[in-house]
C-alpha cells in the first residue's frame, strides 16, 4: 500500500512541475521570449492530454514566431485536428495550428500535402485573412511547377569568410572594398530566437567573400538592442536603420518594437541616431497612417528594411502598419511602403505600394537598382517557400513581378538582394547549406545580354452554326500549307477543339486549312493565313533572358445547309459578252480554291445580269456567262459533274445582306436593289453602282457527295 502511496505522490509531484514548467514557458511566450520558451517547454516532455496539447502548440509558434518554421512543423503535425485549449495570448488563435501547418508542408517542400491542406482549410477555416492567403497560396502552388522548370543564370556561394553560426544579412556595399553588415554578434543574448542581439558592422574585404568585421560606428551601437538593416543615402551623409526589439529587463525603457531612426555625417563621426519622424511613430502613439472609420489602428507596429531610392528622394520600407497617410490599408502582415522627402528635409507622405506587389503575407527588404528595378522578398508571391527575392518592373504603366528562381531562392527564407555591379552582389538565406541562421551569399548573374523568345502555336477550331453561334468543333483535321500548297504538317484537334502546340520561327508564313472527316456534321472547309509578320515582342516577354510564349489562332469552319447556303461573287463580264477576263478569272481562282477544299459538295453556279436589255437576252447572256464560268473552273482539275450553270438574267434582284450594308452606307440590309429602288437614286454614278451589284455569280450548295476520303 505504501508502494502504491509513494508512487502517487511522486507523479502527483512530477505533474505539478510539468504544469509549473508550462506556466513559466506561457509566460516567456507572451513575453515574446520565444527561445527561453522553448527551452522551458523541453521540460515538460511527459505532459498529457490537454497539456500535452498546449505544449505542442507553443513550442510550434515560438519556433515559428522565432522564424524557424521548418522546426516547427513535428509540433504542428501532433496537434493537427486536435481541440486547442482557452490561450493566453489573444493574437493566437487555434485555427493557427491547421493554417500554418499547411505553410510548414510548404515551406518543407511537400507542395502536394501542402495544398491538400490549404484547401481543407478554405472549406472549413475560420479566420477569414487565414482563408483569403489559402486560397494564394493555392493558385502559388500551382504556378510553383512551371517556376522550378524555368531555367536560371544565376551563380551562388555561400560566402564562408563572412558568415558563423549566428546571423549575418543585409549587406550594403559601402567601397569596393567595404561592406555594412548586419550581424548577430553582440554580447547579449535576444531572448526570441537564444542569439546575440543584432548590430551594423563594417566588413573590410581580403576578398568578396573574406574579410574582418569592426563595429560600424560607436554612436549606433548599443548592447541589448536589435539594430540592423541599414540604407545609405546617395551622397553618403544620411543613415537610416531599424532598431528595437531591447534585452527585457524590468522598466526597461526605449522603443519596444523595431522602428526606423535616422543618422547623419558630421565632420566624420556619426551622429547619435533619432526616430525617423513622419515615417515611423512612438509606442505611446495611437496609430500610424490615416485612421479611417471602424479601423483598429496598431500603435505596436514594426517598421524596417528600409532602402533609399537612386536619387535618394524615396525611402522605401516595410511596415505592419494598418494604413499609410492617404488610407490605403496594409494587405496582412508586413508591406512595402515608400516615404518621400519633404522640401524641408523631413521624411513623410508615406505611401503602400499597392496589391501588386503586396500580398496577404510578408513582403519586405526592397531595394532599388540603378536601373530602376525594384527587388524584393516576399513570401505571400508565387515562391518555393518562406520568403523569395523577386524582381518588379515598370513597363507602360504596368508591373511584372518575377521570381529569380532556384539558386538564389529556396524553400527556406531568401532575402536582401542588394548589387556591387550590373551582373554581382550580394543575399541573404538561412537554407540549411550555411554555417547557421542567416549567412550571406554571393551571386553573379550570368543572364545573356539578347533576349531569346520561342514561340509556339496552338490552333483552336470552332464551328459556326446556322444561327450564327460558336462552339468547339473537336477531331477537325488541320493542314498546314506552304504558299505553293504543299503540305507542312498535319494536326487533329482533341475533344476540346484544340490542337497540340508547335514551334513557329519568327518569319513563319504558312496556310492554316481545317476540314472534318465526312460522316460528320455538315461544316465547310476553314483557310486561313498565319504569319508572324508584324508581331510586336510584349515588353513582358523580354524580363526574361529566354521565354516561351504560346499564340492562340483560331479557324472557324461554318454549318451549311443544302440548297440554303450560298456565296456572292462579283464576276465582271464586259458589255454584252461573256468571256473570261482577267480579273473575273480572279475570282474563279477563290472559287477553285473552295472547291478544291470542300471536295465533298455539289454546287450550282447561278449567273445574274442587271435589268438593262431584253429580258430574253439577259437569259441568254446569264446562261453563257454561268456556263464559260463553269468550262474555266474545269479547265482547273474540278470534275464537271460537280457543277451547275445556270442563267438567272434580271429575274432576282439581289438583297442587301449585312456585309454589303456595312460596306455602302446609303444602303441597309434588307433592300432589294431592283429598278424602282435603282432609279430612285437621281445621280448616274449610284445608279451605275447598284446595277453593277446585280450583276453577280452566286454559288449555292446544292448536295455532298462521297469523296472515298
Amino acid at each position: 500500500m505504501m508502494k502504491h502511496f509513494i508512487a502517487l505522490c511522486l507523479l502527483a509531484s512530477f505533474l505539478m512541475t510539468a504544469c509549473n514548467s508550462l506556466k513559466k514557458a506561457e509566460n516567456l511566450y507572451l513575453k515574446g521570449q520565444y527561445q527561453l520558451a522553448i527551452e522551458q517547454l523541453q521540460k515538460t516532455k511527459a505532459a498529457a492530454g490537454k497539456k500535452a496539447v498546449l505544449r505542442n502548440f507553443y513550442m510550434a509558434q515560438s519556433y515559428r514566431k522565432s522564424n524557424r518554421l521548418h522546426e516547427a512543423l513535428p509540433y504542428y503535425e501532433k496537434i493537427y485536428n486536435k481541440p486547442i485549449p482557452k490561450l493566453i495570448d489573444p493574437d493566437d488563435h487555434p485555427d493557427d495550428a491547421i493554417f500554418y501547418y499547411a505553410l510548414a508542408l510548404k515551406n518543407a517542400g511537400k507542395y502536394d500535402q501542402a495544398k491538400r491542406q490549404f484547401e481543407s482549410y478554405v472549406r472549413q477555416g475560420k479566420k477569414v485573412e487565414y482563408v483569403k492567403r489559402a486560397q494564394t497560396e493555392i493558385e502559388n502552388i500551382e504556378r510553383l511547377q512551371r517556376l522550378i522548370k524555368e531555367k536560371s543564370y544565376y551563380e551562388v556561394e555561400n560566402c564562408s569568410g563572412l558568415n558563423s553560426p549566428a546571423a549575418e544579412f543585409s549587406v550594403l556595399p559601402l567601397s569596393a572594398r567595404e561592406l555594412l553588415v548586419s550581424a548577430a554578434r553582440k554580447e547579449n543574448i535576444y531572448a526570441a530566437n537564444g542569439q546575440p542581439f543584432t548590430g551594423l558592422y563594417k566588413v573590410v574585404l581580403t576578398d568578396t567573400c573574406e574579410g574582418t568585421y569592426q563595429v560600424f560606428s560607436p554612436n549606433l551601437f548599443t548592447d541589448g538592442i536589435n539594430e540592423a538593416t541599414a540604407t545609405l543615402s546617395p551622397d553618403g551623409k544620411t543613415l537610416i536603420f531599424a532598431r528595437g526589439n531591447p534585452q527585457q529587463k524590468k522598466n526597461a525603457k526605449g522603443q519596444k518594437n523595431v522602428k526606423l531612426f535616422i543618422s547623419e555625417k558630421v565632420n566624420g563621426e556619426w551622429t547619435p541616431p533619432r526616430l525617423l519622424e513622419g515615417v515611423s511613430s512612438n509606442d505611446e502613439e495611437r496609430y500610424y497612417g490615416k485612421q479611417l472609420p471602424g479601423s483598429k489602428p496598431k500603435a505596436y507596429a514594426w517598421d524596417s528594411s528600409p532602402a533609399f531610392s537612386p536619387d535618394g528622394e524615396r525611402l522605401y520600407f516595410a511596415s505592419t502598419r494598418e494604413y499609410d497617410d492617404f488610407g490605403n490599408r496594409n494587405l496582412g502582415g508586413s508591406d512595402l511602403f515608400y516615404a518621400i522627402r519633404l522640401p524641408d528635409g523631413s521624411w513623410g507622405k508615406v505611401r503602400h505600394l499597392g496589391d501588386e506587389i503586396n500580398t496577404p503575407g510578408n513582403e519586405m527588404f526592397p531595394v532599388v537598382s540603378s536601373d530602376g528595378k525594384l527587388y524584393f522578398a516576399s513570401d505571400g508571391q508565387p515562391g518555393f517557400g518562406q520568403l523569395d527575392i523577386f524582381v518588379a518592373t515598370r513597363s507602360k504603366g504596368k508591373i511584372t513581378i518575377r521570381n529569380l528562381g532556384a539558386p538564389v531562392n529556396s524553400p527556406y527564407d531568401d532575402f536582401a538582394m542588394t548589387f556591387d555591379s550590373d551582373t554581382t552582389g550580394y543575399f541573404s538565406s538561412n537554407r540549411p547549406q550555411g554555417k547557421g541562421s542567416d549567412d550571406i551569399y554571393r551571386f553573379i548573374d550570368r543572364t545573356p545580354k539578347t533576349k531569346i523568345v520561342r514561340y509556339y502555336l496552338a490552333i483552336r477550331t470552332l464551328g459556326i452554326e446556322l444561327n450564327g453561334t460558336e462552339q468547339p468543333l473537336p477531331n477537325t483535321r488541320v493542314r498546314l500549307l506552304d504558299k505553293n500548297e504543299q503540305l507542312i504538317q498535319e494536326l487533329y484537334s482533341n475533344n476540346r477543339g484544340w490542337t497540340d502546340t508547335l514551334p513557329v520561327p519568327e518569319n513563319a508564313e504558312f496556310i492554316v486549312l481545317a476540314d472534318l472527316p465526312e460522316g460528320k456534321k455538315q461544316y465547310l472547309a476553314a483557310r486561313e493565313f498565319f504569319t508572324m509578320a508584324g508581331r510586336k515582342i510584349p515588353q513582358e516577354l523580354l524580363e526574361k533572358p529566354e521565354t516561351d510564349t504560346v499564340l492562340v489562332f483560331e479557324v472557324k469552319l461554318k454549318a451549311f445547309e443544302v440548297n440554303k447556303t450560298r456565296f456572292v461573287y462579283n464576276i465582271l463580264y464586259d458589255y454584252n459578252k461573256w468571256n473570261i477576263r482577267p480579273d473575273a478569272a480572279a475570282v474563279l481562282d477563290r472559287i477553285v480554291t473552295f472547291l478544291r477544299d470542300n471536295p465533298n459538295v455539289t454546287v450550282e453556279l447561278r449567273s445574274h445580269t442587271d435589268s438593262r436589255g431584253t429580258y430574253a437576252d439577259n437569259e441568254i447572256l446569264a446562261q453563257n456567262r454561268a456556263q464559260a464560268a463553269v468550262d474555266y473552273i474545269v479547265s482547273k482539275g474540278i470534275d464537271r459533274e460537280r457543277l451547275k450553270p445556270s442563267g438567272y438574267g434580271e429575274r432576282e434582284p439581289r438583297v442587301v445582306d449585312a456585309d454589303l450594308a456595312a460596306r455602302y452606307p446609303f444602303l441597309k440590309e434588307g433592300d432589294v436593289l431592283n429598278d424602282e429602288f435603282i432609279y430612285s437614286f437621281p445621280d448616274e454614278a449610284t445608279r451605275e453602282l447598284l446595277h453593277q451589284l446585280n450583276r453577280r455569280t452566286e454559288i449555292i450548295i446544292t448536295g455532298v457527295i462521297n469523296t472515298g476520303r
